[in-house]
């Protein structure tokens, strides 16, 4: 299992039509695809995808665009390390 880590790595192998099939879809949704698998597979066994809170800074708060007295969020991609 894990080292110290919530998540362990997994290898499956899948038919190549099957893995585009997945990687069209999550493009339509605009998520990595295996974040849909991932998800795919905890909905396949009844189990709720864990709830992850992201903090936002008050920086990242500007006004609407198109006002109308609510707030948008600016949201900034970080750079993960490999």
């Amino acid at each position: 299992m894990s080292k110290g880590r919530n998540t362990t790595p997994v290898t499956v192998r899948v038919p190549d039509d099957f893995l585009e099939k997945f990687k069209t879809e999550a493009a339509r949704r605009g998520k990595p695809y295996t974040s849909l698998i991932r998800e795919l597979m905890y909905k396949g066994i009844g189990v709720s995808l864990p709830v992850v809170k992201v903090p936002v800074a008050p920086e990242n708060i500007l006004p609407s665009p198109i006002n109308r007295g609510s707030n948008t969020l600016k949201l900034k991609r970080k750079n993960k390390r490999r």
